[in-house]
């Protein structure tokens, strides 16, 4: 019995899903290089805006990726990338709730 390849491979995760998994790993990758340790939040579950958790010497930083298609680098070289406010709010939410170690 002979099975019959399709006629295209393609994976089932979405695009937008895609993009923001090249942004963690290239993210990641980085991090990496420079011989910090990382651990990324399992995909899907980042409800308290926090994809990656970056450990530094002092510290534990959180850090949310933003990762998108369009281009934000402006005539002078420099990259300005737009921030929606409920992305700050959700943010402002888990700051309030890790500073309330009194």
């Amino acid at each position: 019995m002979s099975v019959t390849p399709p006629t295209s491979i393609t994976g089932d995760i979405a695009s937008a899903d895609r993009i923001g998994r090249i942004g963690a790993f290239y993210v990641r990758s980085v991090i990496a290089q420079a011989g910090i340790r990382n651990e990324e939040t399992s995909p899907g579950e980042d409800y308290a805006a926090v994809d990656l958790t970056v450990h530094l010497t002092s510290a534990a930083v959180t850090v949310q990726v933003k990762t998108g298609t369009a281009q934000h680098r402006r005539k002078d070289g420099t990259y300005s990338v737009p921030v929606k406010a409920e992305w700050c709010a959700k943010s402002e939410v888990v700051k309030v709730g890790w500073a309330s170690t009194s």
